[in-house]
């Protein structure tokens, strides 16, 4: 989960030209769920990242190792947003 907040984060500071972002993370039920969204330049939401960009690709990767998913809305001058779910594993602690 660090990893993809990061790689997120990286990218909207990279990329986006946005002045505002917000980071979502709750549990709902056996998941956890993390939203990234910026105000940015957002991308068209068909098009394929370059070769040589592994951003989205590596957390696509790390977000499926552990049985989760991820999903990606973006347009033009839309902003870019992540909604990761990701299942909770193994036992809670409470403090």
């Amino acid at each position: 989960m660090f990893r993809v907040v990061q790689e997120a984060s990286t990218n909207v500071g990279g990329h986006s030209g946005t002045t505002e972002v917000t980071l979502k993370i709750e549990k709902d039920g056996p998941n956890c769920l993390v939203n990234v969204a910026d105000d940015g330049r957002g991308c068209l939401s068909d098009k394929r990242p370059a070769q040589n960009s592994f951003g989205l690709r590596g957390m696509r990767e790390r977000v499926a190792a552990v049985g989760g998913e991820l999903r990606i809305r973006t347009a033009p001058a839309q902003g870019f947003a992540l909604s990761i779910s990701l299942p909770i594993s193994g036992r809670e602690s409470n403090g």
